[in-house]
Order: structure tokens, then sequence, then C-alpha cells
């Protein structure tokens, strides 16, 4: 369910961000990219980022099952 709901809002925050893109008077592109990262893209946060959190022992939600690396 709560997979469910981030992918949800992933769309949605994606949505809203191409259409800050193209009109000129909302500056709020880049909640597409808060989008795409809740989506699972990692634009934002990149895997070296997330390693060196991970090792200073800050809390990072796991990636999906099919995006785990053997």
């Amino acid at each position: 369910m709560l997979r469910i709901l981030r992918l949800i809002a992933g769309v949605i925050l994606v949505l809203i961000g191409l259409f800050a893109l193209v009109t000129p008077l909302t500056p709020g592109a880049f909640v597409g990219l808060i989008g795409l990262e809740m989506l699972g893209f990692g634009f934002l946060i990149p895997k070296k980022v997330r390693d060196l959190l991970k090792k200073c022992g800050l809390p990072m939600p796991k990636p999906p099952r099919e995006y785990e690396a053997p």
C-alpha cells in the first residue's frame, strides 16, 4: 500500500513539475525532480552520497527490490 502511494505521489509531483516548467510564472520546476527521486531515479541524491550518509549512521530508505545491485 505504501509503495502504491509513493508511486502515485511521485507521478503527481513529476506532472506538477512539468506544468511548472512550461508556465513562466511558477518557479516550482524542482518539484519534478523530487517526484523522480520518489519514483527511484536517483537524480537528487546520488549513490555516493547515500553511501556516505549510511556510513555516518543516518537512516536512508531502501531502494525497491528491482533496483538493488547484486
